[in-house]
């Protein structure tokens, strides 16, 4: 979900690219160094350099590393901690 507004548990993002995809947007955003995808429902317009706040369940984040682009395994992780 997308706010135009600062709330709680949202993650905050310049938009970089907006693409619409059949029936969903996909959204490049960045943070700081950080560039990011975000996959919307629904066909939604954004313009470059529009500020936005995301709200995202957390079982629906993937990670990867920067050098080898494999996905981080943070269950994997969490459980030797």
């Amino acid at each position: 979900k997308v706010e135009n507004n600062l709330a709680e548990g949202t993650l905050p993002g310049e938009v970089y690219v907006s693409e619409p995809l059949g029936a969903n947007t996909i959204l490049t955003l960045k943070t700081g160094n950080a560039i990011w995808k975000v996959k919307l429902e629904g066909l939604h317009q954004f313009q470059v350099g529009q500020n936005i706040w995301v709200r995202m369940p957390t079982e629906a984040l993937h990670f990867f590393t920067k050098d080898t682009k494999q996905r981080i395994n943070l269950e994997a992780n969490y459980e030797r901690s």
